[in-house]
């Protein structure tokens, strides 16, 4: 949604319960992020911010229906872990055949 790239803060809206915005704590993403990507990740939260847990798969905004689609059918066939590592197993999957090359320094 938006990047602050002076106090290194990128805030985003979860796309799969939207009324949730995050305003996430991270140098490397504030600095290469650019509007209108799509970012998978895990937060951890903390009082008034959250930080990644340092993994992110990015992909196109325009391929935001098809992968909420998609991992929805993926999170359904998956046989372990809870409901976060389901989604995270769906995800690292769609990145690997759908996601944008990063590199996070």
């Amino acid at each position: 949604m938006e990047i602050d790239r002076e106090n290194k803060m990128v805030m985003l809206k979860d796309l799969l319960n939207e009324s949730k915005v995050y305003k996430v704590v991270d140098n490397g993403m504030s600095e290469t992020a650019t509007k209108n990507i799509l970012i998978f990740t895990r937060l951890i939260h903390l009082d008034s911010f959250s930080m990644t847990s340092g993994l992110i798969f990015i992909f196109h905004h325009e391929h935001q229906e098809y992968l909420i689609r998609k991992s929805q059918k993926l999170v359904k066939i998956i046989k372990v872990g809870n409901d976060s590592d389901k989604l995270f197993i769906a995800f690292f999957g769609l990145n690997r055949r759908d996601g944008l090359p990063t590199i996070l320094e």
